[in-house]
C-alpha cells in the first residue's frame, strides 16, 4: 500500500522545508521503501557521497510529513556543514542529488519487485554482450513462464512476440534456412493478438467518447478488418469488445458473457468491460428499472475487486455515480458507508465540495427536510471546473424547488439561480457541449414546471406532454426526480 499517496499538499509551504519535489517522490514510496532508500545510500556500490547519507539520517525521522522546523533548509545546512555560513546554492546542489538517488532507488524497486520485467532486460543485455547462449537459455525460460500463465497480460504477448523474434533472429543461419521456423510463427501469432485487442481497446474508447462527449469518430465499420466474430471464442477478450460494438448488443447479453468468462481476462480488460458495461445500462435504466439494479450490482462488484480504481484513485464521475444510484435505491446504509470509506480516493482539490454534495443528496434522499444549514453549506461552495460544482447546482435547485412547492414564497429565488446557472453552463469551457447537455436539458425542464405551479389553467394534457419529452430525451441530468415531479403536479 501506497503510503500518504493521498495527502493534500501545500506546495509552497514545502518549499519553504527542503525540497518540495523531494517531498512528493517520498509520498509515492511503498510500505518500507523509506527505510530500504537509506540502505540503498549507504551501500557501497551505490557510491553516494557521504553528505547524501548524512541528510538522509538526518530526514529519516521526519518521514513521511517533515513538518518540524529542524526539516528548513538552513537548519539541515547548519547540521551538514557546521564550519560554513548557509550556501543556498550548495544545498540546491545537495538535494538535487538526493532527487537523482531516489529515481533510481524507484527504478531498481521496480525491477525487484516485477521479476519478469529484470529477467527480460537481462536477457536482452545478455544479447548486445555476445552471450547467444546466455539469452536463449533466459529468453527460452521467460517464454515457458508466459505461456503457462492462466491470464496473460496485453504486454506479455508483446514480450512473446520479441522474445520470439529475437531468437528467430538470432540462431544460426542454417537453423533458420530449415522448414518449420516456429519462432518466427509464434511471434506472428503473439503480434496478432497483440494488435487486435490494443485495436479493440482502443475502439470502444472512441466509440464511448463519441456517446458521452461528442466526438464524431464512428469505429463500427472498421469491424470487419478482423472478420467476423459474433460465434469467436469468448476467452478472446477481443471477441467481447468486437460483439460490444457490433450494432443492437444487449446489455443483458453482454453482461451475462462478461460476468460467465472475466476470468479469463486480464485486469485491465476487466476494468475496461465494467466501465463499459456501465455506461451502456446508463443510457438505458430509464426504459428498464431493472437495469439500475444491475448496474449497481456491477459497481459494488467493482468495488470488491478493486476495479473502479486506477492507481488508488477514484474517478469523481465513479464516486457521484455511486452515491446517485445507491440513494435512488435507497440503498442508504451502503452510501453511508461508501463516501466516508472512499471520499479519501478523490482527488484532494474535490474531496471537500464532493464530500458537501455526497452527505447533503444522502439526506435529502432520505427525505430529511431541515436542510437549510447544508443548503448554507452548498451555496458557499467556491467556483470550481469539477463536476461536483455542476451536481451541487442541481441538488441546490431541486432542494429550492421543495421549497417552493412547500411554503410558496422563493419562487422569485429560484428563478434567479435556475436562469444564473444556464448561464454558467452555456459559458462553461471546462466540460464537452455533449457532456453539458444533459444539465442545460435538467434546468429547462424544471424551470417549465415552475411556471406550471400554481396555475389554475394547466391542464393534465400540458403535463403530459412534458412527461412524454423527458422520456424521449437522450440525456437529462435528475430525470426520474422531474418524472416524479410531473406526476405529483398531476394529482
Amino acid at each position: 500500500m501506497i503510503i500518504n499517496k493521498l495527502i493534500i499538499y501545500n506546495a509552497m509551504r514545502k518549499e519553504e522545508h527542503f525540497s518540495n519535489k523531494f517531498w512528493q517522490l517520498t509520498q509515492l514510496l511503498y510500505d518500507g521503501e523509506w527505510r530500504r532508500f537509506g540502505l540503498w545510500l549507504h551501500s557501497p556500490w551505490c557510491n553516494s557521497q557521504k553528505k547524501l547519507q548524512q541528510l538522509y539520517n538526518l530526514l529519516k525521522r521526519g518521514y513521511p510529513d517533515f513538518e518540524h522546523k529542524r526539516f528548513a533548509k538552513e537548519n539541515l545546512f547548519a547540521k551538514l556543514y557546521p564550519q560554513h555560513a548557509y550556501n543556498a546554492k550548495w544545498m540546491r546542489n545537495l538535494l538535487s542529488d538526493l532527487i537523482v538517488e531516489l529515481e533510481r532507488f524507484i527504478l531498481h524497486e521496480r525491477i525487484r519487485r516485477d521479476s519478469k520485467e529484470g529477467k527480460l532486460a537481462l536477457a536482452d543485455e545478455y544479447l548486445k554482450r555476445g552471450r547467444k547462449d546466455w539469452f536463449f537459455k533466459g529468453a527460452k525460460r521467460l517464454v515457458s513462464d508466459l505461456e503457462d500463465q492462466a491470464v496473460k497480460d496485453w504486454e506479455d504477448h508483446l514480450a512473446l512476440a520479441l522474445l520470439n523474434e529475437k531468437m528467430y533472429r538470432n540462431v544460426e543461419s542454417s537453423e533458420r534456412q530449415q522448414v518449420g521456423a516456429d519462432y518466427l510463427y509464434e511471434s506472428e501469432q503473439c503480434l496478432d493478438y497483440f494488435y487486435r485487442l490494443g485495436k479493440m481497446r482502443c475502439w470502444v474508447e472512441r466509440a464511448e467518447r463519441q456517446k458521452i462527449v461528442g466526438e464524431e469518430r464512428a469505429v463500427e465499420q472498421r469491424l470487419g478488418l478482423f472478420g467476423d466474430m459474433r460465434q469467436g471464442d469468448l476467452k478472446d477478450a477481443s471477441v467481447w469488445y468486437w460483439q460490444y460494438l457490433e450494432e443492437g448488443s444487449s446489455f443483458e447479453d453482454l453482461k451475462e458473457k462478461y460476468l460467465k468468462h472475466r476470468a479469463n481476462y486480464d485486469r485491465k480488460d476487466q476494468k475496461i468491460m465494467i466501465f463499459l458495461l456501465l455506461n451502456k445500462g446508463g443510457r438505458l435504466w430509464l426504459k428498464n428499472a431493472k437495469i439500475l439494479e444491475e448496474a449497481f450490482a456491477l459497481y459494488r462488484l467493482g468495488l470488491e475487486e478493486k476495479l473502479l480504481l486506477h492507481h488508488g484513485r477514484m474517478t469523481s464521475n465513479t464516486f457521484g455515480n455511486i452515491v446517485s444510484i445507491g440513494n435512488t435505491l435507497k440503498a442508504f446504509d451502503f452510501v453511508q458507508a461508501f463516501v466516508p470509506a472512499y471520499l479519501p480516493l478523490l482527488a484532494p482539490e474535490v474531496q471537500d465540495d464532493a464530500s458537501d454534495w455526497a452527505r447533503t443528496h444522502l439526506f435529502y434522499n432520505q427525505g430529511k427536510r431541515d436542510l437549510s444549514q447544508l443548503e448554507l453549506k452548498l451555496s458557499q461552495q467556491k467556483q470550481d471546473r469539477t463536476i461536483f460544482s455542476l451536481r451541487t447546482k442541481v441538488l441546490l435547485l431541486q432542494i429550492r424547488f421543495d421549497n417552493f412547492l412547500a411554503e410558496k414564497k422563493v419562487g422569485l429565488q429560484w428563478l434567479d439561480f435556475s436562469l444564473a446557472f444556464e448561464k454558467q453552463l452555456v459559458r462553461n469551457r471546462n466540460f464537452s457541449a455533449k457532456r453539458l447537455q444533459g444539465f442545460k436539458k435538467f434546468v429547462q425542464y424544471s424551470r417549465r414546471l415552475y411556471r406550471l405551479v400554481g396555475d389554475p389553467n394547466v391542464e393534465q394534457a400540458d403535463l403530459i406532454g412534458i412527461e412524454s419529452e423527458l422520456l424521449d430525451e437522450a440525456v437529462v441530468r435528475a430525470r426520474k426526480w422531474l418524472l416524479n415531479k410531473i406526476r405529483a403536479l398531476k394529482k
